[in-house]
């Protein structure tokens, strides 16, 4: 519960860690202010069949409020399963920036599973003895973390993989939010069943100067040590797990607001700090969309961040913020669209009927999903007003939804966005579906679907085949199968038009969705 319920369209769209100890210099109060630093245990929502599981333990701004940290117990209750996972740390002081450390724990097989993960951190802050539990934010319930112990692997077929195409990192960091460390996507996102992530970190936190969060820094030294950490790592887990780099620009759509466009695989730097509130009453974006898409290299992929959510009130009115319009997507360049950004709400619809209208009038836009978590492996926690309180919820989860990319080269960078351009991609938070083609003749295209569930996701219920083409009204509803049930589903169905595109739709009982990018069909000279 939060002490103050506001509208929903007024309140900030951060899904993040919160930075607590930022305070305004004039009013320097703040009520959820603390003279410690940011304590959290964080651990996937899911783990896969036989993954051991990873808990994540961050330490920040100890440099300010230095602890000596003795351990962490972590009470672990399953189905018939109690015990205490002991992690020691003796006597190790804390005085760094970012502390943190993954410890694996080998769960019992009671899959499916809810497990409940209760951590107590044993720590000595200013020569006292203390407990903290989960975190120690201000307010916030501090409950036990929740883990999903899966009995079946997230449905797919082989040569698919799965990532979170919107995710923060450490390196965004300003005053309401922080993101996880680096090393935390591949450790946590592999037990969870995914092989890649988008480190799409804001274009106004990585100019700044290292431990500042308004000052710029000409010589980029924020943005360079990401890019050098990410080529690390990339290295380190090559054909295990990938970090796509790149960035989260702010630019200026047609009518001068803030939109924020993902430069993915951008590995120049291009300025964008219009709705940083890093300058009071500076909203003015250093480049508009053309500008940016004029100035991204070769190699780079533009893809449209969540274009039709609506900023909030608050947001709007301070930061300057706005959303994708009809003009803004008309640039050639646009590769794609982020509409699923962690929920399927208002905007996700919105989002879909802009993308269905863009493939009819000719845009060959891929759809992509992602979480835009900051770190929130669990559950989220943010700032609700700043100063005023935080909140959290276990809503826009790091890689609840995802997409999905079908890869026939090695788990590598390039692997990747090759498969990205070329090949079958979807949008899922559950279910698998993918679809190929073969000519029957000029005047016959056979379409081959396939869709899975488990147990985790539903059942199956509605299978779509859509049919659309260049200058059409509307997509036609090709094939329509509902109450399929079960978890496994296959037919083959004749499109008669030789042209156009197809793509599918698969819901579950339990309201998972699935939808693939369209598969054109190309056609044949006489």
């Amino acid at each position: 519960m939060t002490p103050v319920d506001l509208p929903p369209e007024i309140l900030p769209l951060v899904v993040m860690y919160p930075e607590v100890h930022y305070r305004f210099r004039a009013l320097p109060i703040s009520r959820y202010f603390i003279r410690q630093p940011e304590i959290i245990a964080d651990a996937p929502h899911r783990i896969e069949p036989g993954q051991p599981l990873p808990v994540l333990l961050v330490i920040k701004d100890a440099d300010r409020f230095p602890v000596l940290l003795q351990g962490v117990n972590l009470d672990i209750q399953g189905k018939d399963t109690y015990y205490t996972h002991h992690v020691n740390f003796g006597q190790e002081m804390v005085s760094t920036h970012w502390w943190h450390h993954i410890e694996w724990v080998d769960l019992p097989d009671e899959a499916p599973c809810e497990w409940t993960i209760t951590p107590t951190w044993r720590i000595q802050l200013r020569g006292k003895y203390r407990a903290v539990g989960t975190d120690n934010l201000a307010g916030l319930s501090h409950k036990p973390l929740q883990v999903f112990q899966a009995s079946d692997p997230l449905p797919r077929k082989e040569g698919w993989v799965f990532g979170d195409f919107h995710v923060h990192t450490a390196y965004t960091e300003d005053q309401i939010e922080f993101g996880a460390p680096l090393p935390a996507y591949p450790a946590l996102g592999k037990a969870m069943g995914l092989s890649f992530v988008f480190a799409s970190d804001h274009s106004y936190d990585l100019d700044d100067v290292p431990g500042s969060f308004t000052e710029a820094d000409p010589n980029l030294i924020r943005f360079k040590q990401m890019q050098r950490e990410i080529v690390q790592l990339n290295a380190e887990k090559s054909g295990e797990f990938v970090f796509i780099p790149g960035y989260e620009l702010s630019a200026a759509n047609s009518r001068g607001k803030n939109v924020h466009l993902l430069l993915v695989n951008q590995k120049d730097f291009l300025p964008g700090s219009g709705d940083s509130a890093e300058r009071w009453l500076h909203r003015k974006a250093e480049l508009t969309i053309s500008e940016a898409l004029a100035q991204m290299k070769k190699e780079t992929l533009a893809v449209a961040a969540h274009p039709k959510m609506k900023a909030p009130l608050l947001e709007r009115l301070l930061l300057g913020r706005g959303h994708w319009g009809k003009s803004d997507l008309e640039h050639e360049s646009l590769f794609g669209l982020q509409v699923w950004n962690g929920g399927s709400g208002k905007d996700f619809q919105r989002g879909l009927k802009i993308w269905t209208k863009g493939l009819l009038e000719g845009k060959r836009w891929k759809l992509l999903a992602g979480s835009d978590a900051h770190g929130n492996f669990n559950r989220y926690r943010q700032v609700g007003i700043p100063m005023l309180y935080l909140t959290e919820s276990d809503r826009q989860l790091f890689g609840k939804v995802r997409t999905g990319i079908r890869i026939r080269e090695r788990l590598d960078l390039a692997g990747i966005m090759s498969a990205l351009r070329e090949d079958l991609s979807l949008v899922t938070d559950g279910p698998f579906a993918e679809l190929s083609l073969k000519r029957i003749n000029n005047n016959s295209i056979s379409v081959n679907i396939a869709a899975s569930s488990s147990s985790e996701f539903g059942e199956l219920e509605v299978v779509k085949l859509f049919w659309g083409a260049e200058g059409e009204p509307q997509e036609r509803i090709h094939l329509c199968h509902e109450d399929v049930g079960g978890y496994d589903f296959s037919i083959e169905t004749e499109i008669p038009k030789p042209k156009g595109y197809v793509r599918i739709e698969v819901q579950t009982n339990k309201g998972c969705l699935c939808l693939t990018n369209p598969e054109f069909i190309e056609v044949q000279s006489q």
